[in-house]
């Protein structure tokens, strides 16, 4: 997991989640998540955000399952030679 404490302003921002292949749908990214969820929580910043990249439905899907909601996207994002839109998604902390 690698991330920005306080960017934007007050936010978490996750720029990346990685779990092994062997890893993934066992709840592993699920349980690491929350863990980190109540650590920010801790930390009293109002929320988390990050993005996903359209093509990857699995990672939308998972992100919308623990509560993010998308906020704006991001069209023609430059990813070396590629062109791709982003999603914005954050999750608001209580």
């Amino acid at each position: 997991m690698e991330g920005v404490k306080n960017y934007p302003d007050g936010s978490w921002f996750m720029g990346l989640m990685f779990i092994d292949p062997f890893y993934r749908n066992t709840g592993l990214g699920e349980t690491i998540f929350t863990n980190f969820k109540d650590w920010v929580q801790n930390s009293n910043l109002k929320e988390i955000q990050l993005g996903v990249l359209i093509e990857n439905k699995k990672a939308f899907k998972f992100w919308k399952k623990l509560g993010f909601q998308e906020f704006k996207r991001i069209e023609n994002y430059q990813i070396g030679d590629n062109e791709t839109t982003v999603i914005a998604m954050k999750l608001e902390l209580i």
